[in-house]
Order: C-alpha cells, then sequence, then structure tokens
C-alpha cells in the first residue's frame, strides 16, 4: 500500500511562504515513511 499526494490549483509558490511550503512536504514525507535511507547493493557497488 502506498501513500499518494496530490497538489492542485497556482503551482506557484510565493518567497515568503516556501520555506513554511518546504518544511510541511518535508514532514508529509517523514511521516509517510518517505525519508529513510539505507545502503544497498547493485551489480555489486554500494549505492
Amino acid at each position: 500500500m502506498g501513500t499518494f499526494l496530490g497538489y492542485f490549483g497556482d503551482q506557484t509558490i510565493p518567497e515568503d511562504k516556501r520555506e513554511e511550503f518546504n518544511q510541511r512536504v518535508l514532514t508529509i514525507l517523514d511521516q509517510g515513511g518517505m525519508m529513510d535511507q539505507e545502503m544497498i547493493s547493485l551489480l555489486g557497488r554500494r549505492l
């Protein structure tokens, strides 16, 4: 099961609201489990 996010309306973020927007998006990604990082191996190379 996945998490889906949609953005509707004008996609221009005013300069004075960008920091707040960035923090809110990071919060959503973190709560959805999208901010986890792990090392993997592909064809003998670490990624």
